[in-house]
């Protein structure tokens, strides 16, 4: 799930995974990833273009203004690496775009 954007900072859950994918991002140098509730601003712009999890489908929720976006995936993912890729076409709702970007994280 996809808690929120800013044009520096991304907020992931993994449910009961999160805090060890967390880990692992911060110590990889993605430091821009936090976890949990982040309260912050609305955006707009999250759709399945600017936000993917390559190799992985499912039913992304977000309304523009919101907060959270989910993304239900269809099946879960396999073992392995997967990327997920945020476009600039994310802006918080003063049109300030978060700069394309991506990060990989492992299902064991």
């Amino acid at each position: 799930m996809l808690h929120d954007l800013m044009p520096d900072v991304v907020t992931i859950s993994f449910g009961s995974r999160t805090a060890d994918i967390w880990q692992r991002l911060r110590q990889r140098g993605w430091t821009f990833v936090g976890k949990g509730e982040w309260k912050n601003e609305p955006v707009l712009g999250v759709s399945h273009n600017s936000f993917k999890i390559a190799g992985a489908g499912g039913t992304l929720h977000f309304a523009t203004g919101d907060r959270k976006a989910t993304l239900t995936l269809r099946h879960p993912l396999r073992r392995g690496t997967h990327r997920v890729t945020l476009t600039g076409v994310i802006a918080d709702m003063t049109l300030n775009r978060l700069a394309r970007t991506g990060f990989t994280f492992r299902v064991p």
